[in-house]
């Protein structure tokens, strides 16, 4: 298995998949959605055009290239997303890429949820229930996860002992620094 991590435009990054997502009845992409189609040259306006995607809940299309495969995702209708939307088009997408022989890494807050039943490997962050769509402690709580994933592989790799002790003493200083600000 090889994971690596990197801060680049969408447009430079190698993947076995790369996931995007769009909402039903849209007609040009955005967003993400919109830099994969113009890396593809206008593919997923072409699909929407031909009615080969709708931005149905849950509808994956698998669309291949040269350069790798790219699974657009359907949100549903804009005016009804909410979290069991997230979790069923996160799920279709876990799917799809589970069929295609492409290992899948959950990061989840819930032990048994949609998305930790269906990836490969994972992490549970255990930040608590959530209360709304955009769980503010969960997402943070996910951001430290994967901060500390790209510790571990950073220094698996070329991360100087210097630089990683550097980030997990800033990571280490956080809960201090937000006291502060929310006093």
């Amino acid at each position: 298995m090889r994971i690596k991590i990197k801060c680049a435009s969408l447009t430079q990054v190698k993947a076995d998949l790369i996931v995007v997502n769009f909402f039903k009845g849209v007609k040009k992409p955005e967003g993400a959605a919109a830099v994969v189609d113009k890396l593809l040259k206008g593919q997923i306006v072409k699909l929407i055009n031909d009615g080969e995607i709708e931005g149905s809940l849950g509808e994956v299309t698998i669309i291949h290239t040269g350069g790798g495969k790219f699974a657009v995702v359907g949100l549903g209708e804009k005016d009804k997303f909410g979290l069991d939307q997230v979790r069923v088009a996160g799920a279709a997408a876990i799917k799809e890429a589970k069929r295609k022989g492409i290992l899948s890494l959950g990061l989840v807050n819930v032990v048994g949820s949609s998305i930790a039943r269906e990836t490969d490997a994972g992490v549970y962050n255990h930040a608590g229930p959530e209360i709304g769509v955009a769980s503010t402690k969960a997402f943070i709580s996910q951001l430290a996860v994967l901060l500390l994933l790209t510790l571990f592989i950073g220094r698996q790799r070329d991360m100087s002992l210097v630089m990683g002790r550097r980030i997990a003493s800033e990571l280490s200083a956080l809960p201090g620094k937000m006291k502060k600000v929310l006093k």
